[in-house]
């Protein structure tokens, strides 16, 4: 039998982890939470969370994270599975977040390499939206930066839900108002944002297909190509120029 674990109230702010799976290289889909701070007291009744989903909570001792009412370990055989959330931050800063109550586990964003939702019942769990996208529709993005992060909102403030990493493949929708993120399906938990060109670590998304370019992608011309009506009327209500060119000199009226 296990042996008694003491377990206190941490004093320690809560913190956000993704839970990574590029060390371990583990068969599973996920990780199970602990009811205690031992690697053998497996709280059975709860799924897995799955890799690439960010949880928040309390660190507890030095191998521990305390998430809710249960333990995560930050190691398994002494291969990391818990990553500081900050450090993936490739996409322009999740850094701490202290919004929410302490035990919250956020979905990952679905790219297509069998991410999926989590089960696990603790407090403010990020729900996914109930309308999907019509079959067939969206875009086909490569990520190119060494990985980007799927958000709940545009903003490089909105909560984390998981990430892409180079060489993946992520379905893309609408613009935001900025033109700088776009939103992604992940059939699993619904709709998260992505950026596309980070202003100090460049291009992070790039069409399928299309010749690789650093300069920052020209919504009007990319809406054209894909199609996108609605996006087109909606850049020039907003007085974008009609003219841009893309990386070889080509602008929207061309394939209008």
């Amino acid at each position: 039998a296990a042996a008694a674990v003491e377990v206190n109230a941490p004093t320690i702010d809560e913190e956000a982890y993704v839970l990574d799976n590029s060390q371990l290289r583990s068969k599973s889909p996920g990780i199970r939470p602990r009811r205690l701070p031992d690697i053998r007291e497996v709280a059975m009744e709860e799924a897995p969370v799955l890799f690439g989903s960010t949880v928040r909570g309390v660190p507890y001792s030095d191998s521990w994270l305390k998430v809710g009412e249960h333990f995560f370990p930050l190691e398994i055989d002494g291969v990391p599975v818990l990553q500081r959330a900050s450090r993936l931050n490739h996409d322009g800063g999740l850094q701490r977040e202290r919004e929410g109550s302490a035990g919250r586990v956020d979905r990952p964003s679905r790219v297509r390499v069998g991410w999926a939702s989590s089960s696990l019942r603790m407090p403010d769990v990020i729900r996914p939206l109930d309308t999907e996208p019509a079959e067939g529709s969206g875009a086909d993005y490569d990520v190119v930066g060494e990985r980007v992060i799927s958000r709940a909102g545009p903003s490089q403030g909105a909560p984390a839900q998981g990430f892409a990493k180079k060489g993946m493949s992520v379905r893309l929708f609408e613009w935001d108002e900025s033109c700088a993120w776009r939103r992604c399906w992940d059939d699993r938990i619904g709709w998260g944002w992505m950026m596309l060109d980070h202003p100090e670590y460049g291009p992070l998304l790039r069409p399928h297909g299309a010749k690789f370019s650093a300069r920052p992608l020209e919504p009007m011309y990319v809406a054209a190509s894909e199609g996108c009506a609605a996006e087109l009327r909606r850049f020039i209500a907003q007085g974008r120029d009609v003219s841009a060119v893309d990386f070889d000199g080509r602008t929207p009226m061309v394939l209008a």
